[in-house]
């Protein structure tokens, strides 16, 4: 418990620097110029539908142009140019050090033209991503610089010509506020990349140990991220070359297909529908299929005309994605839990950007990034549900490597590894087989799972026999069930004695728990006559698991010849000598090691030789002491 204390503690100051660094990031809206000095704005806009007026044209036509937040211009994907009118008054007598924000950096073509309070020109600005000869931060952050004298007035008129989203949100700030907004939004930037290449470096790392394609699955969907991102916040620019950013601008709408693909596929594969091969897999490759269609339709479609019908499939994305969780939290998946919840921060703010970019939720900088930390708090969470699925995947192999697939019982590997363990120790290690006499025969008779039942029923006796027995070592230290059998196969069951006693005592005691056992077993009417021999396997200090098992079977072999059914095989055993003394004779053929020996016959009632054997030995001394019966 202590160290779930500890990590509590590390947890707690985790969010502590979170948190910290949060309340550090500057609010845009909360700092424009209009806010802290006396600096008035007023706004206008126009829309031309014709995308044919010109500057000249647009002055002549002030008239036309609407009084009215920018926030409130209804934006549309149709393909317009909206000119946007914001007059600037300052009236304090400080002159103000002035930067615009156009906060979108997928605008093509954005043309700002600064006037003063007699609406001459002073001095025209290019931005967009189809301009050329800007700079990076030009490019991921589209800003104009200039100085607003004190006691005067200035307008800006900004031609927004783009094709797709359109919605471009303006602040005005000092130049000092700017630059903390700028470190606020490359901090938030740097955070989100830096997490996601960390989370794609780890999920490589699994699939090149587990081999589970899941994983690359889920990479793609976290590279999809980080374009999608990268091309509607802007630092793309900083992460691949300008012509990649530009393709991935003119084809965003490939990319949030690109996107979506891989949510739905990672979703099927990670709660292992593509296992099940049910109707709701069906049903999800046949989505996949759409969007693999569609998303490749949009590099031909215009933006304004793929973008609504994707936002239709997102649709479709979500309530797929919803039968296939549904299904699995009904069932008790064991890690659908996690997945569930690493979707909320995702659905929320998937919902919250087309909101903001169809202007039904007002534009601030925390809208502006909420889906970006929405994936950002869904790749944390999904990372969690991966961990559980690993170590469940690995509990499981473990499970498997120490359970019979048939019995759900421990096997032999779960005998060694308690044998080597206690060996390790020094411990006394005595083996006790237990055996349903006439198993193999039984089988003629019954089926298969008729067999492993009978098994089962014979060992859940047997464990609560032993279970009285404290001698008896405990081969699962499970809390809930501990075991202290191991199913061989073919009906033999065996367990390790600790104590240190005679044999005659450990045999007395194994003919008081088989006594126990029951004697008759019913499968369809029929009553089968239940047996059991016990063969005892002292441990030696040279020996291993193998041999120590061996002896065991002979003991048992031999308890079948035995009045009492019970049997021990001796520490001192030559099984292991037998071995070795079956390869001798072929290792001194191979070295010319043979010796030959005259023995001569003598005859007792003559009293004379009458005859000779001639005897082939080879001399060792490491088994000297053998009998020639043997």
């Amino acid at each position: 418990m202590r160290y779930h204390a500890v990590a509590v503690v590390i947890l707690i100051f985790i969010f502590f620097i979170i948190s910290t660094l949060a309340t550090n990031f500057v609010m845009p809206s909360r700092y424009t110029i209009d806010k802290i000095t006396p600096a008035y704005l007023d706004h206008a806009y126009y829309i031309d539908k014709s995308k044919t007026q010109s500057f000249a044209e647009v002055m002549t036509k002030q008239a036309l142009f609407t009084q009215q937040e920018f926030n409130d211009i209804p934006w549309s994907f149709e393909q317009q140019n909206y000119w946007l009118r914001l007059d600037l008054e300052n009236k304090s007598s400080q002159q103000e050090d002035v930067v615009a924000h156009f906060d979108n950096p997928m605008v093509d073509h954005l043309t700002i033209y600064r006037l003063n309070s007699n609406n001459q020109l002073l001095d025209i600005y290019k931005l967009g991503d189809k301009e050329p000869r800007l700079t990076l931060f030009k490019y991921s952050v589209p800003h104009i610089r200039f100085n607003l004298d004190g006691q005067s007035t200035q307008r800006l008129i900004i031609k927004i010509d783009t094709v797709g989203i359109s919605k471009t949100p303006i602040h005005l700030y000092r130049h000092n506020v700017f630059v903390d907004l700028v470190r606020s939004q490359t901090g938030i930037w740097g955070i989100f990349t830096g997490v996601l290449l960390m989370a794609s470096l780890y999920n490589l790392l699994l699939y090149f140990g587990i081999k589970d394609r899941v994983y690359l699955v889920y990479i793609g969907y976290i590279i999809s991220a980080i374009a999608l991102m990268g091309t509607v916040l802007g630092f793309g620019f900083y992460l691949w070359p300008l012509e990649w950013q530009l393709f991935i601008h003119e084809k965003i709408i490939v990319v949030n297909y690109t996107i979506a693909f891989f949510t739905l596929a990672f979703c099927t594969m990670f709660l292992r529908y593509h296992k099940d091969r049910c109707w709701r897999y069906r049903l999800s490759v046949g989505l996949l299929w759409l969007m693999l269609v569609l998303g490749t339709l949009s590099f031909f479609i215009p933006e304004n005309i793929a973008a609504p019908i994707f936002f239709v499939i997102l649709g479709l994305l979500y309530i797929v994605c919803f039968i296939l969780i549904y299904n699995k939290l009904k069932s008790g998946f064991r890690w659908a839990k996690f997945y569930v919840f690493s979707w909320v921060p995702l659905i929320i703010g998937a919902a919250i950007q087309p909101l903001e970019l169809t202007g039904i939720i007002t534009y601030s900088f925390s809208i502006r990034h909420a889906f970006l930390m929405a994936i950002l708090c869904e790749i944390v969470l999904m990372a969690m549900a991966l961990a559980d699925r690993v170590r469940y995947q690995r509990e499981r192999a473990l499970y498997h490597a120490t359970h019979t697939q048939q019995t759900k019982l421990l096997n032999s590997a779960k005998l060694k590894y308690a044998f080597m363990a206690l060996k390790a120790q020094q411990r006394s290690t005595t083996l006790c087989l237990v055996k349903i006499r006439h198993f193999n025969s039984l089988n003629t008779i019954i089926t298969p799972s008729q067999g492993y039942e009978l098994i089962k029923h014979v060992a859940h006796e047997l464990e609560c026999q032993l279970s009285f027995e404290r001698e008896f070592f405990n081969l699962s230290s499970g809390i809930n069930q501990p075991a202290k059998i191991a199913d061989l196969g073919s009906g033999v069951f065996a367990c390790i004695s600790t104590k240190n006693q005679s044999p005659h005592t450990l045999e007395e005691l194994l003919k008081r728990v088989v006594n126990k056992l029951p004697k008759t077993y019913q499968i369809k009417g029929l009553d089968l006559q239940l047996n059991y021999s016990v063969g005892i396997s002292a441990f030696g200090k040279r020996d291993d698991f193998e041999f120590w098992l061996k002896r065991g079977y002979l003991a048992l072999h031999n308890a079948k010849h035995s009045l009492s059914k019970v049997s021990s095989s001796s520490a001192n055993s030559s099984l292991a000598m037998d071995v070795a003394l079956a390869a001798k004779p072929q290792q001194a053929i191979r070295t010319d090691q043979l010796a030959l020996f005259y023995q001569p016959q003598i005859s007792l009632k003559e009293c004379c030789v009458n005859g000779a054997e001639a005897l082939l030995r080879r001399p060792n001394t490491e088994f000297k002491n053998i009998s020639i019966e043997n």
